[in-house]
């Protein structure tokens, strides 16, 4: 019984994955893999399978800023790895298995008034739409009233 439920905590705290390289690169958030598991707000992905529409601004970039950072901060599992001037970055972690997914957010410039957003699995090949479900409902909180 002792090896089974180590192998199981084995099994648990290996989901998590190693982090990847993220962030910023060339003003831009990394293009998606080849593999499913991940979306970006970057037509220069590998195809439209990975393309997600950016947010627009909801008033400038500072109010869409602290509006993330609210919806992120209420969502369960989630926890916010990096706040900077123009980038926010989030993992979200599954309740029974402990996957991590990171998400990120580029807010360019007011000029821009789009915020660039990438959410991907760490490991796996496919997600189930989980990513791109997840952005879609980070997106309909963020043009609700509420926040």
């Amino acid at each position: 019984m002792l090896r089974i439920n180590l192998f199981l905590l084995f099994l648990l705290v290996s989901c998590s994955g190693t982090p990847p390289e993220l962030g910023i690169k060339a003003g831009k958030l990394e293009v998606c893999p080849a593999s499913p598991n991940c979306v970006v707000s970057y037509k220069n992905s590998p195809d439209d399978e990975h393309f997600v529409d950016p947010f627009k601004y909801v008033g400038d970039k500072q109010n869409s800023y602290d509006k993330i950072i609210k919806i992120l901060g209420g969502e369960k599992g989630c926890k916010v790895i990096a706040k900077e001037v123009n980038y926010i970055r989030a993992e979200f972690t599954s309740a029974i298995f402990g996957f991590v997914d990171d998400v990120e957010f580029l807010f360019p410039s007011d000029q821009d008034q789009f915020i660039h957003v990438r959410s991907s699995s760490r490991i796996g090949h496919s997600d189930l739409g989980v990513n791109r479900k997840r952005v879609e409902m980070i997106r309909f909180k963020y043009h609700q009233n509420d926040f």
